[in-house]
């Protein structure tokens, strides 16, 4: 992580930032000493411990990739989740639709069906009464 570090640090400080918070604050909400989030993020070396890079991120609701590369944010996966979502609602509305249109299709040719052979039982049974 050694040459993403500073990338690292500027995106946690740009989150800091952006939602008013302190560096103490955050240190005290992921459970880690204020003085060893300060020294992190001051320092040029790699995050001793993933699990605090892992914490940032879950506090920032944020993807530790984005945290790592900036590339990937969680904001951008909702959205395409939510636009993914969208689309198989409009898929499973025509299927429904399809499903409809074949069902009242199966029905209307079982009532056939069901016409003729009553017809034909009729016939079978009353052979002079149609005749007429």
């Amino acid at each position: 992580m050694k040459s993403h570090k500073s990338d690292i640090v500027r995106r946690i400080l740009d989150l800091i930032e952006k939602n008013g918070i302190t560096q103490y604050r955050l240190a005290k909400e992921i459970g880690v000493l204020n003085a060893t989030l300060n020294k992190t993020l001051k320092s040029d070396n790699a995050f001793s411990s993933s699990k605090t890079l892992l914490k940032i991120a879950q506090y920032f609701n944020v993807d530790i990739e984005y945290l790592i590369s900036g590339y990937y944010d969680k904001n951008e996966i909702i959205e395409k989740c939510y636009n993914k979502v969208d689309e198989l609602k409009k898929e499973n509305k025509e299927l429904r639709q399809k499903i409809e249109d074949i069902e009242n299709s199966l029905i209307a040719l079982i009532e056939r069906k069901e016409s003729v052979a009553k017809k034909k039982s009729q016939k079978l049974l009353h052979p002079q009464s149609l005749r007429k």
